[in-house]
């Protein structure tokens, strides 16, 4: 009998184990991932992606650059954003990064979808952690400073607020890699891998469980690139902590339409010329002085 029992227990010891990896699911909206938060509980830690998880830009550019895959202007302009860039990289080796202070975080957010602030709300009201992980950094050295408090007020003109989870509301993790200076760290609920740093997210949110001493039962993780929740997962398996991850993938849904493209090409022309990108009033205003209201097919698909 005793060795019957033996044997169930490492049979119970294998599944458990093979449980702690968990699992990945591709979602296209939060709502097919609300039966499992439902069951969370206070020793679970609830993580959420920003950009193109919660919200997207409101700035039509970087909306066909970052989120729009299949239209032709969508590929023409990351193509020649990647161009500008290449070239910009042989004179000036950190563009890359101011550039992306002038694109990125300027301009108001929206969410991508309506009910994802009150999936939020509901998780803080049973007392369940809920936190932020994205790739920028708090404190940028291009062009906009104090980004922790950008990215904490645009989240907050969208009804989401991740300061409330944790008491500490800043720490740097010196023991990461830093890019140009700037260290990986945790803002009022954020965490921020830091751009081009070479740390990824799981390494950053191993570090940040490090600091503040907690080993959660279980970690939920959504984001918009498989790769970071494939990180996400390795660090989770290597604590030994139940992982559950949402690889989100909600479809682009700006309609097709040329004066919507015709803004995203005057933007991406002034950025070119002038290092400045403008907002989608700016650029709508420069087209009507220009007297260019029109795109054809053709200049579209160039």
């Amino acid at each position: 009998m005793h060795t019957r029992y033996a044997s169930f227990a490492f049979v119970l010891s294998l599944l458990s184990a093979a449980n702690i990896h968990g699992e990945t699911h591709k979602i296209v909206s939060m709502r097919q991932a609300q039966s499992l938060l439902q069951k969370a509980d206070q020793n679970t830690l609830v993580i959420f992606d920003i950009d193109y998880t919660l919200c997207e830009s409101c700035l039509i550019w970087e909306n066909y650059v970052y989120r729009d895959f299949n239209s032709p202007i969508g590929t023409l302009l990351r193509k020649e954003l990647k161009q500008l860039i290449d070239g910009k990289i042989k004179t000036m080796p950190h563009f890359r990064s101011s550039s992306w202070s002038k694109i990125c975080q300027i301009f108001p957010v929206r969410l991508i979808e309506p009910e994802t602030p009150h999936i939020i709300h509901d998780l803080q009201s049973r007392n369940i952690k809920v936190i932020a992980l994205t790739a920028p950094p708090a404190q940028h050295f291009f062009g906009i400073e104090h980004m922790g408090k950008k990215r904490h007020e645009q989240l907050l003109s969208v009804g989401i607020d991740f300061s409330t989870s944790f008491e500490q509301q800043y720490m740097e993790f010196k023991d990461l890699k830093p890019f140009l200076g700037v260290y990986p760290a945790f803002h009022q609920g954020i965490l921020y891998q830091t751009v081009m740093s070479g740390n990824s997210k799981g390494e950053v949110l191993g570090a940040f469980l490090d600091a503040i001493d907690w080993h959660p039962q279980q970690i939920i993780f959504f984001d918009d690139l498989k790769e970071n929740v494939d990180s996400v997962e390795a660090e989770a398996n290597k604590r030994s902590i139940l992982f559950q991850g949402f690889w989100y993938q909600a479809p682009y849904k700006e309609a097709a339409d040329p004066k919507n493209e015709l803004i995203a090409r005057t933007q991406m022309d002034h950025l070119k010329m002038y290092d400045v990108l403008l907002s989608d009033q700016e650029a709508e205003a420069l087209m009507f002085q220009n007297g260019n209201t029109t795109i054809t097919q053709s200049e579209a698909q160039k």
